[in-house]
């Protein structure tokens, strides 16, 4: 079964410099100003029930698509649910920390700002979402259909809270303000990656998380490759050192083709790393092979668009004709 870019998969994000930006003057002219609605200060204003439903007719698309309000048998669950929120005195302390953090971090606006002028680039009818920013106490990182984009920023200040979300520390380690565009353009990704419903190989599932990274790669040009694969320094060089060990035990263990969700989810699942072939093999190493086999394809097709390769669904014709080898 494939693993869906869900944001509770969510792997992206160390920071590195020694990336160099190669910038496309055509995209940078599609750019355009975000205007980042903050729901969590407007919610906090609510007094009443009569505010409250005010509000949601207001912000109709919030309501219906992030908060699900038709999802409640009774509608005044939602009203005091959201009175509730500045009564709530562990999210008044996560707020606190969360928004001290954000005073001093506007670089993720700019970057959702080239990430949503790319897309547009590569895909002219793609529809730059509202944008805005929630504290959820963690109950989720961030929402994102082709309309809305929701952001919440607790989920994004862990260094900088008391309270942490329950999820292992190596995947916390990935949550940071510069992070929200990388996993942004994940989600945004699947909406152009097409695939076989019926193949259900790691080799396909290598393939469909390596044109989701190539998208990144393209759509995020001056963000380096640590933030959008989630992996740091050490552990891409860690990779570079062992990835001929990995590929011959997955072909070895005849693993490349094989659709069983245990063994697939080994190699591109959530995990510190791949006991089977060494503590010294970070987790997910699939995607980072399929990331090789798509540039690989792309490079000795340089007719095709990203478009195009992102609408390519035989991930057995992809590999092949890319002659990756590591």
């Amino acid at each position: 079964m494939r693993t869906p870019l869900l944001l509770s998969t969510l792997f992206v994000i160390l920071i590195s410099c020694d990336q160099k930006c190669k910038t496309l003057p055509e995209a940078e002219n599609l750019r355009k100003d975000i205007d980042v609605q903050n729901f969590d200060s407007e919610i906090l204003k609510l007094q009443d029930s009569s505010d409250v439903i005010q509000w949601l007719d207001k912000e109709k698309l919030f309501a219906d698509k992030f908060l699900q309000q038709y999802g409640y048998a009774d509608q005044q669950v939602l009203y005091r649910q959201m009175l509730g929120i500045k009564d709530d005195p562990y999210l008044d302390s996560l707020r606190f920390q969360t928004n001290k953090l954000f005073e001093s971090q506007s670089a993720w606006v700019n970057d959702l700002e080239m990430l949503f002028a790319y897309t547009k680039y590569y895909f002219p009818n793609f529809f730059i979402p509202k944008v805005g920013t929630v504290i959820t106490g963690f109950n989720t990182d961030l929402f994102y259909d082709d309309s809305l984009l929701v952001i919440s920023l607790d989920y994004f200040a862990t260094q900088n809270t008391t309270y942490k979300p329950d999820i292992p520390q190596y995947m916390m380690d990935r949550y940071y303000p510069q992070s929200i565009a990388a996993i942004t353009g994940l989600l945004i990704s699947s909406e152009y990656n097409e695939i076989n419903e019926l193949d259900q190989s790691l080799l396909a599932e290598m393939i469909y998380y390596g044109k989701a990274y190539y998208f990144l790669q393209k759509v995020l040009p001056c963000v380096a490759d640590t933030t959008l694969l989630g992996y740091s320094t050490e552990e891409l060089a860690q990779i570079e050192r062992i990835k001929s060990t990995a590929w011959s035990y997955i072909l070895e263990k005849e693993h490349l083709f094989n659709s069983e969700h245990r063994i697939v989810n080994k190699y591109v699942g959530e995990r510190p790393y791949i006991a089977e072939i060494g503590p010294e093999c970070p987790g997910r190493i699939g995607r980072w092979f399929g990331l090789q086999m798509v540039k690989n394809y792309a490079k000795k097709h340089p007719e095709m668009s990203l478009s195009q390769i992102m609408a390519m669904p035989d991930a057995k014709q992809m590999f092949q004709e890319s002659k990756y080898k590591p």
